[in-house]
C-alpha cells in the first residue's frame, strides 16, 4: 500500500489525465461532428450536380465509420 507524499502524487496524476481523457474525448466529439458537418454539405453540393452513385457509396461509408466511432466514444464516457 503507498502512503504519504507518493499516494497523493499518484492521485493527482490519476485526476490530471481523467480530465486530459475527458477534454480528448470532447475534442474528438467535435470534430467528428465538424466532419459529419462537412460531409453533409459535399453531399449536398454533389447532389445538386451530377448524380455520381460512387460518391453516394463513398459518403455512407465515412457517416458510417464516424458514428461508428462515436458510438464508441459514447460508451467509453459512460
Amino acid at each position: 500500500m503507498v502512503d504519504g507524499w507518493p499516494k497523493k502524487a499518484l492521485i493527482r496524476a490519476r485526476d490530471e489525465i481523467l480530465e486530459k481523457d475527458k477534454v480528448i474525448n470532447q475534442l474528438t466529439t467535435q470534430l467528428m461532428e465538424f466532419f459529419l458537418e462537412l460531409e453533409k454539405h459535399e453531399v449536398e453540393i454533389s447532389s445538386e450536380g451530377s448524380e455520381d452513385e460512387n460518391n453516394s457509396v463513398e459518403s455512407d461509408h465515412k457517416v458510417g465509420w464516424m458514428k461508428k466511432i462515436l458510438g464508441k466514444m459514447s460508451i467509453s464516457n459512460a
